[in-house]
């Protein structure tokens, strides 16, 4: 920081109070130090009054350059204002308030005979700074709790009323405004495995970032995690034996890590960071930063409890429809159909019956499709019928119209785990042809288990595959099946439409 600085001493208000009762000698007077005084206490920041007291110590003293170095409570240097010295003969003064070392105050050194007098001076220059700095800290810390006070209070607002959607996002953001970072990023444990997800990432120039993940071991986010403990770093890169994954894309030096952690169970960290050859954080920004994230810790676990009585809710829902609909509208089909069959005699118009046994057909279609609606409504999220439901039912817009999805054998019980995936991207590819190529009014999902086999079948009214147009997706298809020793069958028609079976063994 570069400032102004006058070589010549300030000169004497009137040649009557010259050095009276100050010690200082005959060129500095007790109104030029309290004129000195005012101009420092007039400042508007802590930064531009340290540089006054510096220019003023050389006026006063005569001295060729000056320097104010101002310690943290940790020790470490929190504001520099720095000096070119010649050589290493430096007349110094500690800058203390009540027994506390705040900082120091330098000067290059001065003729012999003029030691004591800029001793002198420097000694008061250094009280006035004391006193600066303590009236701007004592500022900065009740902006600081006022601003916590309300960033708090709005994440707070702001999770209960949006949820967790946008919540990460508004969280990182109100930090990086609390304690002036660079990057801020919000770090969850991926649930049963040892890795770390970045959820989101605040960067200079991007506000959209996050969705990587990185292994956990041995890294900051997970050292914050386990320990429950803030820390502070003056350099990202000198973190012994750990990675910080906080400097991507940018240059960080200074960081902060901060946990998520509420009643003892651990959500994440925070991990806030500034550019290089920015200021060190404060210890009143950790202790800042990680009350914050305390807060918000919290504020996520209460929408995760209101979340889990809303599905609770609407499990609640979803029970009372499924008992309503196999007590009341499953048993008026059941009667409806049972009416038409007993119709269905010998004496009925020989022309009625294909539309008698077309509508008895229609009846039993819609109390499957009734029944696989009841199971979606009361296993919402288990098991591989799950699966392809909200398979299915995330392409009925594509699709125009939801297919007709049919269960066959103990597809929960026998179906293995590692095959879910190979369903989701299977059925999915398989109707996501069927809405793009097929021209289909309506489409048929059988899924179920048979002789040890497991059996997807998809059969849409189309117009047949079309030559080579979908021949991308089904070699996906059959090498997806062929991997896992199964097979493929495609019978297609432009006139009877495509029949797709894709089946594998269950002991893959």
């Amino acid at each position: 920081m570069a400032h102004d600085r006058a070589r010549t001493p300030r000169g004497p208000a009137n040649a009557g109070d010259q050095g009276a009762g100050t010690g200082l000698g005959p060129f500095v007077s007790a109104a030029d130090l309290l004129a000195v005084h005012g101009d420092v206490l007039a400042q508007t920041s802590v930064e531009s009054a340290l540089a006054c007291v510096v220019r003023s110590a050389c006026e006063l003293t005569g001295a060729a350059d000056g320097s104010a170095t101002v310690f943290g409570a940790d020790g470490l240097i929190e504001l520099l204002v720095p000096g070119e010295f010649v050589g290493d003969q430096v007349a110094s003064a500690d800058i203390m308030l009540r027994d506390e070392v705040l900082g120091v105050l330098q000067i290059s050194a001065t003729a012999a005979g003029d030691r004591d007098r800029s001793g002198a001076i420097l000694q008061f220059l250094a009280a006035t700074a004391a006193l600066v700095i303590e009236n701007f800290r004592l500022a900065a810390d009740t902006e600081r709790s006022d601003t916590w006070v309300r960033a708090s209070t709005e994440i707070t607002r702001t999770l209960l009323r949006r949820g967790n959607d946008h919540t990460l996002r508004d969280i990182a953001r109100r930090l990086r405004e609390l304690v002036d970072a660079d990057v801020v990023k919000v770090v969850l444990q991926v649930e049963g495995q040892e890795r770390m997800r970045v959820e989101v990432a605040l960067v200079p120039d991007d506000e959209d970032g996050g969705g990587e993940e990185y292994p956990s071991l041995g890294t900051l986010s997970r050292a914050i995690i386990e320990t429950g403990e803030p820390v502070r770093l003056a350099d990202a890169d000198q973190v012994a034996g750990l990675e910080v994954h906080v400097d991507d894309t940018v240059r960080v030096g200074q960081v902060l890590g901060l946990p998520l952690i509420v009643a003892g169970r651990p959500r994440g960290a925070l991990l806030v960071g500034r550019l290089i050859g920015r200021r060190v954080f404060t210890l009143a920004e950790l202790d800042m930063g990680s009350a914050f994230a305390g807060q918000a810790a919290l504020a996520l676990e209460l929408v995760d409890t209101r979340e889990a009585q809303d599905r609770i809710a609407q499990w609640e829902d979803r029970s009372r429809i499924a008992r309503d609909l196999h007590d009341v509208v499953i048993q008026q089909l059941f009667a409806a159909g049972l009416t038409i069959r007993g119709v269905i005699t010998p004496a009925v118009d020989p022309a009625l019956l294909p539309v008698l046994e077309h509508v008895v057909g229609e009846l039993d279609d819609a109390i499957a499709q009734i029944r696989t609606s009841i199971f979606a409504l009361q296993h919402q999220g288990a098991g591989t019928r799950s699966v392809v439901l909200d398979t299915a039912a995330s392409l009925a817009d594509t699709l125009g119209r939801a297919p007709s999805v049919r269960f066959f054998g103990p597809v929960d019980t026998l179906t293995p785990l590692s095959l879910r995936q190979d369903i989701r991207a299977v059925l999915g590819e398989a109707l996501t042809n069927v809405a793009r190529h097929a021209l289909a009014h309506r489409v048929d999902v059988r899924v179920g288990v048979r002789d040890g086999w497991f059996r997807i079948e998809v059969v849409d009214d189309g117009v047949g595959t079309g030559g080579a147009t979908r021949d991308s997706g089904l070699a996906n298809l059959r090498s997806r099946a062929g991997a896992l020793g199964g097979r493929m069958e495609l019978d297609s028609s432009a006139t009877a439409g495509t029949s797709l079976l894709w089946t594998v063994p269950l002991d893959t």
